[in-house]
């Protein structure tokens, strides 16, 4: 007989688990070529596209490739956190304030030509003007790094990023393989494990109390999470929200992906 069937219990079809919830995960790689992430599993079709030139700004994508591990033995998650950096000032839209960081890896907004100095928690001797990412960038590297708030964080060459030159981030990750950060799991389109970018913390940190703070803050001034983390910090096996889809407007690849065909990677 042609058919080799199995009893309707029996998972045949592979399925790409997702989760949500609050994570410690470790950075396996970053900015990774198409042959790193195919050694992860991913399946891109072009090698990843990091610089781009935007008439004189340079602008840069920097990819934290995260790997955790899942609710059962042996069982990976992986996702990146990608931070958008660009070569000029961050200043506000009006043009009166720009935004400052110190040798700390802290930032705060002053006038565009000098750094607050009022602020007793910030250092304005060693303040500069803050780039445009380059502030969220720092909160993850002390997050990650589980660097003391009393010790420098301070990239001693930023400006080479934009050119291609790693070299400093990837001795960072050398040097500290092991370590980890604590991240918002999130699901994006309901198909690709995705981290909420906006806030980060100590792996070490139990308490979620400031997580709580950030996201009722951001969501009563018109920015919650975009992408679905069940409403929970509790890290979970994301479930699929019972929600009829209009049939009439499905596409056929929509189609497709739910009869398990692969989808393309997010990178």
């Amino acid at each position: 007989m042609g058919f080799n069937a199995n009893s309707s219990d029996t998972a045949v079809v592979k399925e790409n688990k997702l989760f949500t919830g609050l994570k410690g995960m470790k950075v396996v790689a970053i900015n990774p070529s198409k042959t790193e992430l195919e050694g992860f599993g991913y399946k891109p079709k072009n090698d990843p596209v990091y610089a781009s030139l935007d008439g004189e700004v340079k602008k840069l994508r920097l990819d934290f490739l995260l790997q955790g591990e899942g609710l059962k033995e042996g069982e990976k998650i992986m996702t990146k956190i990608a931070f958008f950096l660009e070569n000029h000032s961050r200043i506000n839209q009006a043009g009166t304030k720009g935004e400052w960081i110190n040798n700390f890896g802290r930032t705060a907004w002053g006038s565009v030509d000098a750094a607050p100095t009022e602020l007793n928690w910030f250092d304005a001797e060693t303040a500069r003007p803050c780039k445009v990412g380059e502030g969220d960038l720092h909160l993850f590297l002390i997050n990650w790094l589980n660097i003391s708030p009393n010790d420098e964080a301070k990239l001693d060459n930023f400006e080479g990023l934009f050119d291609g030159d790693y070299a400093e981030v990837l001795g960072l990750l050398n040097a500290n393989i092991n370590n980890e950060i604590k991240v918002l799991l999130t699901v994006k389109e309901g198909k690709y494990q995705s981290v909420y970018n906006r806030y980060f913390d100590r792996a070490s940190n139990k308490r979620t109390t400031y997580w709580e703070s950030h996201i009722k803050k951001q969501t009563e001034e018109g920015y919650p999470p975009k992408d679905d983390f069940s409403g929970s910090f509790i890290f979970q096996e994301w479930k699929e929200p019972t929600v009829m889809t209009d049939l009439s407007t499905a596409s056929t690849s929509d189609a497709a992906d739910a009869g398990g065909a692969p989808v393309d990677d997010p990178f």
